[in-house]
């Protein structure tokens, strides 16, 4: 066996792979804009406007495990902020856990004490709905 016949690895889903998925199914009317600040911990990763002018937060995260990589700042921002339109949205990789769960900022503390066994707002199995998944969050709360 040649070293250029070695299979690879799978490649680990990551949160830019991620964004770039929910970023081409924007719905029409929509935009949304990545944030890398890392000057305010746990200020979620996209900021989004629906076609109304409403704004939404979302954290973007990814996981291979049960366990989600969830910081006490992005806890802490999306409790203060769940009166609003404040998200996690996990992409699980894990098999028997793959597909997007979408957390609202109330769910947060469960997501990050549980992991992907807590209660997810909504769950999207492969292949993402996209249009379902902004309507959740444009009216999830308020549905």
């Amino acid at each position: 066996m040649d070293i250029l016949d070695i299979p690879k690895k799978p490649r680990k889903v990551k949160e830019a792979s991620f964004w770039q998925s929910m970023r081409n199914n924007l719905p029409k009317g929509w935009s949304a804009t990545r944030l890398e600040s890392r000057a305010t911990q746990g200020v979620p990763d996209v900021l989004m406007q629906d076609n109304l002018g409403r704004w939404h937060l979302v954290e973007l995260k990814t996981s291979k495990h049960i366990t989600v990589d969830i910081s006490p700042h992005q806890v802490a921002f999306a409790t203060k902020h769940a009166i609003g339109s404040c998200w996690v949205a996990v992409k699980g990789t894990k098999q028997g856990y793959e597909g997007v769960y979408l957390y609202h900022g109330d769910a947060v503390m469960d997501l990050r004490l549980e992991g992907l066994n807590s209660t997810p707002t909504h769950f999207f199995s492969n292949p993402t709905a996209w249009e379902e998944f902004f309507r959740v969050i444009a009216f999830g709360r308020r549905m």
